[in-house]
């Protein structure tokens, strides 16, 4: 079980549904020898194939060389992004939805958040070498990641005025990040006799940490089963697991408890008293995390219908690898 699917600011649906990963770092220059280069070819003749795109020992190789090998390692992602594209543009100009300089800029800087987290960029520069890495690692290289900027965009454009925070959402929030939580500890079994034969072994004096790594199918059994602190209102936890750690007391074992994938067990550590921040004073950055998150979810929704309207017929059998 993954005791959570959600959590508030967290979901990067709309990352999904533009396909940041793909074929852009076939051609990152893994291989490449450091040296004297060879004027670049023009982009029109290195698509058809005419004019070499790399040197091997000397010997030119061309787009078509590398054909058949770029069409089954990536091709179909190529494709799904160009379909993508083109559904997109195609409603965008329907709607008379345009974007501006200043809509890319703050994609770029939406994307930027995405992937950074409190405390992991120390500033600007270390957010920006952030950037190039995970922009590297993803295949992400100027054609991709412009297009991947624009369809976020339009996407935003044509969905925002859809996406409502309301305040019983923005309590909920306030409630879940900085209300009273259970610290805890799971063991998840997909069956209750299995989910007994671990509860048999804490009752025979086996350390929980332990047991989770034994029994556990929950990713957290690589940690002893320590998961996140669990708020009794965080509606992405199981209510069974929730109610169970709300009654118990520090150091009980509660369960098993029917949830979603299977059965749990947890050990309840320790209770942690809210943090003090006010309502008020987290109203903001919980009305803007919420509104992103939102818009995420409808973009991707937006993309999936899009996409689905285009009729796509496959010619080339190398397209289907993979699939």
């Amino acid at each position: 079980m993954k005791p959570r699917s959600t959590r508030p600011g967290a979901d990067r649906a709309a990352l999904a549904a533009v396909g940041v990963l793909g074929a852009g770092t076939l051609l990152g220059g893994a291989c490449a020898t450091p040296g004297a280069r060879s004027p670049a070819p023009s982009p029109a003749s290195a698509i058809v194939g005419v004019e070499p795109i790399a040197y091997v020992d000397g010997r030119p190789v061309t787009l078509a060389d590398l054909g058949p090998t770029l069409l089954e390692a990536a091709g179909r992602t190529a494709l799904d992004e160009y379909v993508l594209d083109l559904a997109v543009e195609r409603e965008a100009r329907r709607l008379g939805v345009g974007v501006t300089p200043a809509d890319l800029e703050r994609e770029r800087t939406l994307f930027l958040e995405s992937i950074t987290d409190a405390g992991v960029a120390a500033g600007p520069a270390a957010a920006e070498d952030l950037l190039a890495r995970v922009r590297r690692s993803r295949g992400l290289g100027p054609d991709r990641f412009e297009r991947l900027l624009r369809r976020s965009a339009l996407l935003r454009a044509m969905v925002r005025d859809d996406a409502t925070v309301t305040d019983e959402m923005i309590d909920l929030a306030h409630r879940i990040e900085h209300g009273e939580r259970r610290a805890a500890r799971i063991i998840t079994t997909p069956t209750l006799a299995e989910a007994q034969r671990a509860a048999d072994a804490l009752a025979a004096g086996v350390d929980f940490a332990e047991a989770a790594a034994r029994f556990s199918t929950d990713p957290s059994a690589l940690r002893g089963g320590l998961i996140d602190p669990i708020s009794p209102h965080d509606p992405s936890y199981p209510e069974a697991l929730r109610r169970a750690l709300a009654a118990a007391e520090p150091g009980e074992i509660v369960g098993p408890v029917a949830v979603d994938a299977g059965f749990a067990l947890a050990r309840l550590d320790r209770v942690i008293p809210p943090d003090g921040v006010t309502r008020e004073e987290s109203r903001g950055p919980i009305a803007r995390r919420l509104r992103l998150q939102e818009e995420r979810r409808l973009m991707a929704d937006l993309a999936r219908r899009l996409a689905g309207r285009v009729t796509v017929t496959v010619r080339d059998d190398s397209l289907r690898a993979g699939r």
